[in-house]
């Protein structure tokens, strides 16, 4: 969205410019011409969209991961499963788990630390939702 407007403050100036033959027209076409650039070199190796979206996609799988751990532990706690298949659904769990870290987007310690603050405001988990486990 930025970019339309400094497009169209751009032409804007340059007609100012042409029309009014004014020096000052053609300065700021100039300066906001470079803004421009300077935006588009910036954003155009970067998909934001798609970006956006495989990070979706790695939540909600990390999500249905951490349910399925927690039906696994309710059975183990309701003592309907096996010492052995316990093991076996740990250990797909665990490649499961892998395999979507593997394929998640990166990203870095400033966003990192921008998810951290939303999720814990004042001491409290955003939404009301407690999002670790307890021994109850």
């Amino acid at each position: 969205m930025s970019e339309i407007i400094l497009s169209a403050l751009v032409t804007t100036s340059l007609l100012i410019s042409i029309f009014q033959n004014h020096d000052m027209g053609t300065i700021v076409a100039a300066i906001l011409s470079t803004i421009l650039l300077v935006i588009q070199i910036y954003t155009k190796d970067y998909d934001l969209q798609k970006s956006s979206k495989d990070h979706a996609v790695a939540a909600h799988q990390l999500w249905n991961i951490r349910e399925l751990y927690i039906s696994l532990l309710a059975d183990i706690k309701s003592g309907i499963i096996k010492v052995d298949d316990i093991k076996t659904q740990r250990d797909e769990l665990q490649q499961q788990l892998n395999l979507i870290y593997k394929n998640a987007p990166r990203t870095n310690a400033k966003a990192y630390i921008q998810a951290g603050k939303a999720l814990n405001q004042n001491g409290k988990i955003n939404q009301g939702e407690e999002m670790t486990l307890s021994d109850e």
